[in-house]
This record gives C-alpha cells, sequence and structure tokens, in this order.
C-alpha cells in the first residue's frame, strides 16, 4: 500500500498543528519520532513481522545462530573498530 507524499506531508503538518495548538512544544526531531509511533509504515510492520515469523522457524529447525562473541569480532573487524 503506497501513501501519495502530498497527502502523508499535509497530515504530518496537521499533525504539528495538532500538538503546537495543545502547547506541547518539542524539537523537530522528537515531532518525528511521535509521528513514526502513532503512524506506523504497514509495509514495514509487515516487513518486521515476516522477519521475527522466519527467525522463529529456524530456530525451530534447530538454527542457534552466531554467538554474540563471534559476531562481535566480526562487526569490530569490518567496520574498524578496536577490540
Amino acid at each position: 500500500m503506497s501513501i501519495e507524499p502530498a497527502a502523508e506531508l499535509f497530515r504530518f503538518q496537521q499533525f504539528i498543528r495538532d500538538h503546537l495548538a495543545k502547547g506541547e512544544a518539542m524539537s523537530p526531531e522528537e515531532a518525528l519520532d511521535l509521528w513514526r509511533i502513532e503512524n506506523p509504515d504497514p509495509g514495514e510492520h509487515a516487513d518486521v513481522t515476516n522477519a521475527l515469523r522466519e527467525a522463529l522457524s529456524d530456530m525451530e529447525a534447530g538454527d542457534c545462530g552466531v554467538p554474540l562473541e563471534e559476531f562481535d569480532r566480526a562487526f569490530r573487524r569490518r567496520h574498524g573498530i578496536p577490540f
């Protein structure tokens, strides 16, 4: 389901106006965070739900993933972060 950008911006603008009218001052970052909490993207929710179902299925099939220590070493190596 695709949302028309102009309509979404109009709804966001109204969201900001409503909060300002109530005397709720917030930074732009806080406003965007609150908007995303109150108006979640249905497509993103479906993606996360599918990823969780797949991970649970993998666990039930015996896949325990990568131990944290192994992931940490590889992540640090990849990003040049000292051990």
